[in-house]
């Protein structure tokens, strides 16, 4: 057989008397039936087979009857359904008999379980079509909802129920309905009523009543209506009643409109202190604050940006809070920052200013004493171009105050934080901005200053870091560091310095400073020197030197370097023979080193206009080199040809013939010179010391028990003040204390520098010893190496270490260079070995001790030599 039909269920409603009930479709056992009552209620109920009901037709293929106990209640609804578990029995044995009602049964159970799922699948929430955008409950209640949290969530009855009952216990009501409120044009400006039906209407107020007052007040203008104080000198005389009590003020100063606001009242004012702008203090004691007042403006403080608005700025900047210039242009002159921390702060460089009122001479802000915590940011000072004994920032030296001000501090500071970010100054005569000595902690970014008829920045603080600089056009220097240390500016911007004087300044000055660093500077269109370094120890990388002396005649260069350590690294350069204003051909040049007492290096570029690397000496005359100057990692090589220069020396001593001894292995030699001090044995060299200066160096096998002096070396002879000379010994007193001195005498004076060598640090007879010296005017250095651990100790000594420049022992080119001893019959000497022996040009004693020059075994500063002798066996 077939299943010849969709039906696997059936519905019908009692009445109270029926008690079978058909059902239309096949099922194969009574128990595949499943009949379930549904009361007035809704109550389901599951019906027992053989118990509540028992089932006829099961078995065949059209179907039966359900045959209820009892009879169905009117109204309930009773249902008939077919439900077969899930499982396959038919049994298929290997070449058996084919029974068609067996295979039709199996298909006809498949088919039922597929209407089976189906049905389910029919008793749920189910959209009426694919494209339908809703669900369709049929007319079937949804029970067991969930409250809504969410904004699309279905509301239960109980939800809207509550929802309901809460909204009206909040409604003005009637017992019976009542016709709506008219449209808003009935409605304005009038007040509700009721007529004889008890209906609402409209009605206008009475006039002059409360109510009218209130509507009239609740406009969109009502605000006219409410009174204001006039000005500040009338809510002075006004007593607040109340704390928190409010009052507006119409303007600041009758007559401005400007400086308006709203006030708060506190009764007891004690520890407030009237600023005229933010605390208005009353004649009783009591205080009128303005509120939303943490940034404050001058125009709360009587200024009105067209006239002197001095004493405005001044107390806005006295009153304690972060002051903002808005977009005004504001007429001052003489403004101070006084109190421990200020904030002062625009909407631009050239939108936000404060120009210094015509005539007024004198700094336009002073940041005084007292001040530790300072902000500027994104204005302008402007002075007018012309007055005489102007300037812009200028900063007090001093304590702050002589007390704590400095947070977290229980005692006074020195420190003072100031930063300063997108700062335009321009227009004034003496300086644009002054931080002098004994200050600290100045930062700033894109700090601008601009047409200074002499100087636009002079700094003399420690401790600080500039980003972003820029100077240009000034009378004399751009920027002067005197006196600072431990600083870095990083990016920097100095142009057309000098243009206004005959006198020769350099766009950037660095004098008497320390630890100077700089990264990106451009310095270019400087009518005299670029760069000038006096004195000061300064890293630069990235420099750029352009067109300077454009204003001389005479020979001024992009860089020159005095008595001052310097390293530039990246460095390119530009200049032109014709750049004068004068229509002469300028001798302008690159570099300079005045004297040779300055360590130079420079990595760069020189493009091939410039009129060559100038080394000046001190009578500026052009010299053939500099001590220290290293371009692009290469000496600058001023004797050295190709040949190297090695002069032998004399043996002398009161034994005139050479005697020599075993050297230890690490010299890598079989022999060395054997010294004694009865023998006076000493290296006479034929070159003489050079105006530039001398280095030696040796090693040194001292030998002592006791108490001893041997002298090392000695530049020129006769320590008295009418001699020229420079000796190095070795001392042990008899205690065995050990002593480095140095003794010099020329230009009239004599020096002793002596210096206690420490137990760890002391020399062993018999050790193997590498001794240097390089002295120059003005600057002297010496080192010993322990050759066998590496140990290393030294001094560097110049003025005003050094009492003198001792410039007559180079300048009189008759000074003898002497090892070993000094020159003289009577001198003293050495006791024990030597060897190596070093004598050239001056050198650093950086690059002696970072590229190892005047070596151990083999001489390395070739360009600079006079003689290297090994005494290996022979002078």
């Amino acid at each position: 057989m077939t299943v010849s039909t969709e039906v696997n269920h059936n519905e019908y409603t009692g009445n109270g008397v029926t008690t079978s009930f058909p059902y239309t479709f096949r099922v194969f056992k009574e128990s595949d039936l499943v009949v379930q009552v549904v009361d007035l209620n809704d109550n389901i109920t599951v019906l027992t087979l053989d118990t509540d009901y028992t089932v006829t037709g099961a078995g065949g293929y059209e179907g039966g009857n359900v045959i209820l106990a009892t009879a169905l209640a009117n109204g309930y609804q009773i249902s008939i359904s077919r439900e077969l578990s899930v499982t396959q029995e038919t049994d298929l044995r290997n070449q058996g008999k084919f029974f068609a009602e067996v295979h039709e049964d199996a298909f006809d159970k498949l088919t039922m379980l597929i209407q089976q799922v189906r049905s389910w699948f029919s008793l749920a929430l189910r959209k009426p079509s694919f494209v339908a955008n809703y669900y369709d409950a049929m007319d079937n209640y949804i029970r067991n909802l969930r409250d809504p949290v969410r904004p699309q969530d279905a509301a239960t009855k109980k939800y809207v129920d509550g929802v309901a009952e809460t909204n009206l216990s909040r409604t003005l009501r009637t017992p019976e309905p009542i016709p709506a409120l008219p449209g808003i044009e009935q409605r304005k400006n009038k007040i509700v009523a009721m007529d004889d039906t008890g209906n609402p209407i409209m009605v206008l107020p009475e006039s002059g009543s409360a109510t009218d007052v209130m509507i009239q007040l609740a406009a969109n203008d009502g605000f006219k209506f409410i009174g204001q104080c006039p000005d500040i000198l009338t809510l002075r005389t006004i007593e607040p009643e109340k704390n928190g009590q409010r009052i507006t003020l119409r303007q600041h100063t009758i007559g401005t409109g400007l400086g308006g606001g709203v006030f708060r009242a506190v009764l007891d004012g004690t520890g407030y202190t009237d600023d005229d702008g933010v605390v208005i203090k009353t004649a009783g004691g009591s205080v009128w604050l303005r509120v939303n007042a943490d940034k404050v403006n001058p125009f709360m403080f009587g200024a009105t940006g067209v006239a002197d608005d001095t004493a405005a700025l001044q107390k806005m900047l006295e009153c304690g809070r972060a002051a903002e210039l808005g977009t005004n242009v504001w007429k001052a002159s003489n403004l101070e920052l006084n109190n421990k921390s200020c904030s002062l702060s625009g909407s631009g460089l050239h939108v936000s200013r404060i120009e210094q009122i015509s005539g007024a001479t004198g700094a336009l802000l002073t940041i005084t004493q007292d001040c530790s915590l300072i902000y500027l940011s994104d204005c302008g000072l402007y002075g007018d171009g012309i007055t005489a004994g102007t300037s812009g920032v200028t900063m007090e030296i001093g304590n702050p105050g002589g007390a704590p001000s400095y947070p977290f501090n229980t005692a006074p500071d020195v420190r003072r934080d100031l930063y300063i970010s997108n700062v335009h100054i321009t227009g004034f005569d003496e300086l644009g901005f002054d931080y002098p000595e004994t200050n600290f902690s100045v930062s700033t970014h894109g700090l601008f200053i601009r047409n200074i008829k002499k100087t636009g920045a002079k700094i003399g603080t420690t401790d600080f870091t500039w980003t972003n600089l820029q100077i240009d056009t000034c009378g004399q220097e751009c920027l002067v560091l005197d006196g600072a240390g431990n600083c870095r500016i990083i990016g920097a911007k100095l142009i057309w310095a000098g243009s206004e004087n005959e006198t020769p300044y350099s766009g950037l000055r660095i004098s008497n400073s320390q630890n100077v660093n700089m990264t990106g500077v451009e310095l270019q269109d400087c009518a005299y020197d670029g760069l000038y370094i006096k004195n000061s120890t300064v890293a630069i990388s990235g420099l750029n030197t352009n067109r300077n002396s454009a204003s001389s005649n005479l020979s001024y260069h992009n860089m020159v370097f005095e008595n001052s350590i310097v390293t530039v690294d990246g460095y390119v350069c530009r200049n032109y023979a014709a750049t004068s204003l004068y229509d002469l051909n300028s001798q302008a040049g690159n570099v300079r080193c005045i004297g040779s007492d300055s360590t130079v290096l420079i990595n760069g570029i020189y493009e091939s206009e410039v009129n060559s690397e100038r080394l000046m000496g001190d009578n500026n005359l052009i010299q053939p080199y500099s001590g220290d100057l290293i371009i692009n990692g290469l000496k600058n090589y001023y004797t050295y040809t190709g040949s190297v220069k090695n002069n032998i020396p004399t043996f002398d001593g009161v034994v005139t013939t050479a005697t020599y001894v075993s050297a230890p292995s690490i010299l890598g030699q079989g022999n060395m010179l054997k010294l004694t001090q009865s023998n006076k044995d000493k290296l006479l060299f034929s070159d003489k010391v050079s105006r530039h200066g001398c280095t030696i160096g040796l090693v040194l096998i001292p030998s002592f028990t006791g108490a001893t002096t041997m002298t090392a070396f000695t530049l020129g002879s006769g320590y008295s003040p009418s001699g020229n000379s420079a000796v190095m010994q070795f001392i042990v007193n008899s205690s065995g204390v050990q002593t480095i001195a140095i003794l010099l005498s020329g230009d009239g004076i004599t020096q002793t520098l002596t210096s206690d060598l420490t137990t760890e640090q002391a020399l062993a007879s018999g050790g193997v010893y590498h001794f240097a010296m390089g002295f120059a005017p003005g600057r002297l250095w010496w080192s010993i190496i322990d050759i066998n651990t590496g140990r290393r100790i030294r001094r560097a000594y110049r003025q005003p270490d050094l009492h003198a420049a001792f410039n007559s022992i180079f300048n009189s080119g008759t000074s003898s260079i002497t090892a070993f001893s000094g020159p003289l019959a009577g001198d003293i000497a050495c006791e024990g070995a030597g060897s190596h022996v070093y004598v050239g040009g001056f050198s650093s004693e950086s690059d002696y001790a970072a590229s190892r020059m005047y070596g151990l075994f083999t001489p390395v500063d070739l360009d600079k030599q006079y003689s290297f002798r090994t005494l290996n066996g022979n002078i």
